[in-house]
């Protein structure tokens, strides 16, 4: 499987955490995979919300990234927001930053 973990360094403002993981659920279940799980850090320290694409591809991930971007630039994110990007048996991510 490929995966992508969204990195908020705070909620967005006028949002709950939440909301954004069902948000994030809705667009999974269009056929891209699951929410397979989150975390949160102490008080205002972010958190981060764990997506699972069903397929264990580049091309999955490079066609999924302009729906899950649309969504975070309607929050808006906030800055900061980063995509952790792992496909494969790679342990190690592919960093990209939101803004």
């Amino acid at each position: 499987m490929a995966d992508i973990y969204v990195n908020f360094p705070r909620c967005p403002e006028g949002m709950i955490r939440g909301d954004i993981d069902y948000d994030l659920e809705i667009l999974m279940e269009e056929g891209w995979g699951t929410v397979s799980g989150g975390g949160a850090g102490l008080k205002d320290a972010g958190f981060h919300v764990d997506l699972e694409l069903d397929e264990d591809s580049h091309a999955a991930v490079d066609r999924f990234l302009p729906a899950l971007l649309k969504y975070l630039h309607s929050l808006p994110a906030p800055p900061g927001t980063e995509l952790v990007i792992c496909v494969g048996d790679q342990m190690e991510g592919t960093h990209r930053s939101v803004w």
